[in-house]
């Protein structure tokens, strides 16, 4: 395949075409290439180089992703859930710090302990108890995610950057 980087000479225009055929080249200034670039590519004064800005927001994104798949095998991802968990530690948390505390002041306390059948001071340590051993996966998840993504961006070649953004999820986890 013959390949051009063509660009119009009033608009600025730029284009990647196979073969001329068809192009005005009064109109189009034309400038052989190897081959067409990529998505992660672009053409500066005739050669493929890689778009640095693409293939970093794609990596990235790619990470994001993953570590929400991950994320998900351990928690509950619908909305309003994180507003849940969160209402549910600071209630758990304040009923064992509390010396009497009153039932009706922990809703959330109340329907746990309602659901599952056990004393609200045992569904408080549950909720507590998960919520710190979410902390360790959690955080630890979040330091692979930006290190990744940092690390992506600090890389200087294509093969670099897709191995950066390839985490091991599994091996890294507690």
């Amino acid at each position: 395949m013959d390949w051009h980087f063509i660009r119009h000479v009033d608009t600025a225009e730029e284009q990647i075409v196979a073969g001329l055929g068809g192009i005005d080249l009064d109109q189009w200034e034309a400038t052989p290439i190897a081959r067409a670039p990529d998505e992660f590519e672009r053409v500066v004064d005739g050669e493929i180089v890689l778009d640095t800005v693409a293939i970093d927001s794609a990596l990235h994104a790619r990470i994001d992703r993953a570590a929400g798949e991950v994320r998900c095998r351990f928690i509950t991802d619908v909305a309003g859930q994180q507003l849940t968990y969160d209402r549910k530690e600071r209630e758990a948390r304040a009923w064992l710090a509390a010396e009497a505390p009153e039932i009706a002041d922990y809703p959330f306390i109340a329907a746990e302990a309602a659901a599952t059948g056990v004393e609200p001071g045992a569904a408080a340590a549950e909720i507590v108890a998960a919520a710190d051993a979410w902390a360790g996966i959690g955080s630890a998840i979040e330091g692979l995610r930006i290190g990744a993504k940092r690390a992506v961006t600090a890389a200087s070649t294509r093969e670099a950057k897709e191995a950066a953004a390839a985490v091991d999820w599994e091996a890294q986890l507690p």
